[in-house]
C-alpha cells in the first residue's frame, strides 16, 4: 500500500440559498425572471466580487409547492476573514429582491410555512 495524493478541483465554501416566489406562477418566461433578479446578481457581486451567484427558477420545493431560490457560494479561500460580514451583506440584498417580489405577486406566493 503506498500513500497518493489525489488532487481535485472541488470548491469549498459556504452556499447560502434563498427561496423567492415562483416566477412561473407569476406567468414568467425564465428570461423575465432573470431580468427581476438581475438587479439583485449586480448588487451582490459588488459586495463580494469573487462569490458565485447561481438562480434557479422552480428549483425549490416544500409541502408540494415549489419557489424559485438565489444560491451565493462564498468560496472559503476569499471570504474566511470577513465570512459573516459579507454574508449579513447579502442577506439584506436578496431579502430586499424577495421583498419586491411579493409585493409584485403578493404575500401568499411564497407560503413556506
Amino acid at each position: 500500500m503506498q500513500i497518493q495524493e489525489k488532487k481535485e478541483n472541488k470548491k469549498r465554501g459556504v452556499m447560502a440559498l434563498y427561496a423567492l416566489p415562483d416566477t412561473r406562477k407569476l406567468g414568467l418566461t425564465e428570461a423575465q425572471a432573470y431580468a427581476v433578479v438581475w438587479d439583485t446578481f449586480q448588487k451582490i457581486q459588488k459586495q463580494a466580487p469573487r462569490v458565485e451567484v447561481y438562480y434557479g427558477q422552480d428549483t425549490g420545493e416544500k409541502r408540494q409547492k415549489g419557489f424559485d431560490e438565489i444560491g451565493v457560494l462564498l468560496p472559503i479561500h476569499g471570504f474566511e476573514k470577513r465570512m459573516l460580514h459579507h454574508l449579513d451583506e447579502i442577506d439584506g440584498i436578496v431579502l430586499s429582491c424577495r421583498e419586491k417580489m411579493m409585493k409584485k405577486a403578493g404575500a401568499e406566493s411564497l407560503d413556506l410555512e
